[in-house]
């Protein structure tokens, strides 16, 4: 696959988007941008998304575009990628949320959001830099929300509450109240590994 990183932006504490040259990365995320949950630290998106919605980068709140001849998507989550001096793990495909409801609908921008991510080591990432992707794995983790709260459940030693798996996959404490009827009828869900605490 071959990659260049064509835009940049954060996002401010105040939720105002900046467009740079060049963001700065540390173990806690990109620098002057509030710190996400380890899991979701930098969004990236595939320019082809947005000519498929006829939308400008940055309307899907993405850190960082890339001009891909392939669907970036399609890389296998856990995979390790480099972008400038910033080595990255693919975690999963963002799922969309009202932010983007403007756009299209939640089932028509699923799997095209991008791709979340984890820093492995900080750095340097600018316009135009090429896309690494390396051999190495780490766990990959499902991009389906409903198989993603059965790995962390069945994953988890002790038993967890719907409030530590919303944290543990980097979700908002608000969905706690949908994930009983999200797993209802799955039969791989190992149902006492849940506290009802």
């Amino acid at each position: 696959m071959e990659a260049r990183v064509s835009f940049l932006q954060y996002k401010q504490a105040n939720g105002r988007r900046v467009q740079v040259d060049e963001i700065e990365v540390d173990f806690f995320g990109i620098r002057n941008q509030p710190q996400n949950h380890e899991l979701r630290q930098v969004l990236i998106t595939d320019s082809n998304t947005f000519d498929e919605f006829e939308i400008n980068a940055g309307a899907l709140s993405e850190n960082i575009v890339l001009d891909c001849n392939e669907n970036f998507y399609e890389i296998e989550s856990g995979t390790r990628i480099k972008l400038g001096t910033v080595e990255l793990s693919l975690t999963y495909l963002c799922e969309p949320c009202k932010k983007v409801s403007h756009i299209a609908s939640s089932k028509k921008l699923l799997y095209k959001r991008g791709y979340l991510s984890t820093i492995i080591n900080g750095g340097n990432i600018r316009l135009g830099d090429k896309l690494f992707v390396g051999k190495q794995l780490d766990q990959p983790i499902p991009h389906s929300l409903e198989e993603r709260i059965v790995w962390f459940v069945n994953k988890s030693v002790n038993p967890v509450t719907y409030g530590e798996i919303a944290e543990g996959i980097g979700l908002s404490k608000s969905y706690c109240r949908a994930f009983p009827g999200i797993i209802r009828n799955n039969e791989t869900v190992n149902w006492n590994n849940i506290s009802r605490r």
